[in-house]
Parts: C-alpha cells; sequence; structure tokens
C-alpha cells in the first residue's frame, strides 16, 4: 500500500481489513487494520466509511468469483467503462 495521496491510497493486491489485525476475524484470514485510521489495529475502529472503486479488466469465456463479507453491509456493483 503507498502513502496517502489527497486522501486516497493505492493498495496492491487483496483488500483485507478488520479494526483489530492479525488473525481471521472475518470470513478471511490474515486481516490488515484500517489504512489512515487512527488506531485501526489496536481496538475498534468503528464509525468510518470507505469506499473502493477499482478496474478490472477481465477476460471473456472465463469464470470469476468476487467475495466481500461486512458485519454492517455492502454493495459490491458492476458496470462498464465507456
Amino acid at each position: 500500500m503507498t502513502a496517502a495521496v489527497g486522501g486516497f491510497f493505492e493498495i496492491a493486491g487483496v483488500v483485507n481489513w478488520n479494526s483489530t489485525i492479525g488473525g481471521a476475524s472475518g470470513a478471511f484470514p490474515n486481516d490488515e487494520g484500517v489504512p489512515g485510521i487512527p488506531g485501526s489495529g489496536v481496538a475498534s475502529a468503528d464509525r468510518y466509511v470507505v469506499a473502493i472503486e477499482t478496474i478490472l479488466e477481465l477476460k471473456a469465456g472465463v469464470s470469476y468469483r468476487f467475495a466481500v463479507n461486512s458485519d454492517d453491509g455492502f454493495r459490491l456493483s458492476f458496470g462498464w467503462m465507456q
């Protein structure tokens, strides 16, 4: 992950954040602290909102699986870029 630039972080790889790091607090192992949230990784750092946007180049005829998990809800949507 790169440092915040203009309030944004660049993250290469899997986004797997939790307010307490280590282990598998959710459905996915190896949790990381939430970037830019003071105290993240030590104690509860609730009351924050994140928006994650990405561009994926997916090949036709190939199956892909996407997974999300949250105790507070989420929305996963896909669209076409023109």
